[in-house]
């Protein structure tokens, strides 16, 4: 029964075959650990979907009700803080396996002839994640995440001539309020996706038509020992996946996604992006005034077109990493850099005392905030129960 079932399904649409280019696609010099980074990226962007959806049908994208809906989800729903601590973490998550994979696609040349689209498409894949970490930030409407986002919102208006339209057009007019988080809602679970997704299918496309790009180290006779995707390769991805959601698990059981006070667009709050955006700030503490735009624009527009331009950059068939000295050094600054100036902007809040006083009094709001909240209680709607 079960057989013809399957046979049925198959003259109608196919999918023996679309199963067999899937799963026996040959991979030369045989499967491999490092060829699961791509797949941990797409394994983290359905999780966040799927997460995502769970939490979509508790929120509501709303000034007034946004941060208790929010509370309601992580305290009242079964479950609801385990899912939004799997949300949280699965953003920043992605980033780094982002930054992983394109470590990976570096190491191997796989961003030369013919494979220069992928390598564009993967970054412009990476950019939108950012996009993503950015305006889901804003959706909880705490204090954190307001001010973070202003700052974020505040360099994009740095831009000359276009920036404070950019700016404008991201808060829906001059001030934040109600329409900036449906307009940041509006972005984070359609358009973003939407166009990740597409991105994805043409990057996966283009995978499938060049194929896997091997180790440069791997000798002519290793090259002719070919393995197919399945079972191999899918157990390795299959671990990897389970790894990543055994990590995301602990921390959102052991740490929780955080929540603080409502957003009090009157108060004063010592705002910092999120890790991902950290390293940015930091840079504009070595360019102010009439020096900003180095900070907000030229540094990281420089650090982005390197990226766009290098497989037309080097365009050699060599791709060992000793005959790419001088784009192994270029890369590596793009890594380097950010990273160091992340940990200095954390090192330089840790020795701040007046920081670190004003952090402490934020605590505090946020805890007489949830206090408040668990006393009164909150309904499914965002409203206080009496």
């Amino acid at each position: 029964m079960l057989e013809k079932i399957c046979d049925w399904l198959d003259q109608r649409t196919g999918y023996r075959r679309l199963l067999d280019d899937i799963l026996m696609e040959p991979i030369p010099g045989r499967s491999r650990w490092i060829f699961v980074t791509g797949s941990g990226v797409m394994f983290a962007f359905v999780l966040q979907v799927i997460t995502g959806i769970m939490l979509a049908i508790y929120f509501s994208p709303s000034s007034t009700d946004a941060w208790a809906s929010v509370w309601y989800i992580q305290n009242e729903v079964t479950f609801g803080g385990l899912i939004r601590g799997l949300h949280h973490f699965g953003a920043s998550a992605m980033i780094v396996l982002c930054v992983v994979h394109m470590v990976q696609v570096f190491v191997y040349g796989a961003y030369k002839n013919p494979r220069e689209l992928n390598w564009i498409l993967g970054l412009l894949m990476f950019f939108v994640v950012l996009g993503l970490g950015l305006t889901g930030y804003l959706l909880p409407w705490d204090q954190k995440g307001y001010w973070a986002t202003r700052v974020a919102t505040g360099i994009m208006g740095t831009v000359p001539l276009v920036g404070p339209h950019i700016q404008t057009l991201a808060q829906a007019g001059a001030e934040y309020g109600n329409l900036t988080l449906t307009r940041f809602y509006a972005l984070h679970v359609l358009v973003l996706p939407g166009a990740l997704i597409g991105l994805m299918v043409l990057h996966l496309y283009l995978f499938r038509r060049h194929g896997v790009t091997t180790s440069p180290r791997l000798s002519p006779a290793q090259l002719a020992q070919q393995e197919m995707f399945w079972p191999a390769q899918l157990f390795k991805d299959t671990v990897f996946m389970l790894v990543i959601l055994g990590v995301l698990l602990v921390l959102a059981i052991k740490v929780g996604a955080p929540l603080d006070s409502p957003a009090d667009p009157g108060s004063s709050y010592e705002a910092r992006p999120d890790w991902y955006f950290l390293f940015l700030f930091q840079l504009l503490k070595y360019f102010e005034g009439p020096m900003i735009l180095v900070g907000t624009v030229f540094i990281p527009t420089v650090g982005a077109l390197f990226l766009f331009a290098l497989p037309f950059l080097d365009r050699g068939q060599a791709r060992s990493l000793q005959a790419r000295k001088i784009w192994v050094l270029l890369f590596s600054c793009f890594l380097v850099v950010p990273l160091v100036l992340t940990c200095l902007a954390l090192a330089d809040d840790r020795s701040n005392e007046q920081y670190q006083a004003e952090r402490q009094r934020q605590l505090a709001d946020r805890e007489v905030a949830l206090d408040f909240a668990r006393e009164v209680g909150i309904d499914s709607h965002g409203r206080i129960i009496l």
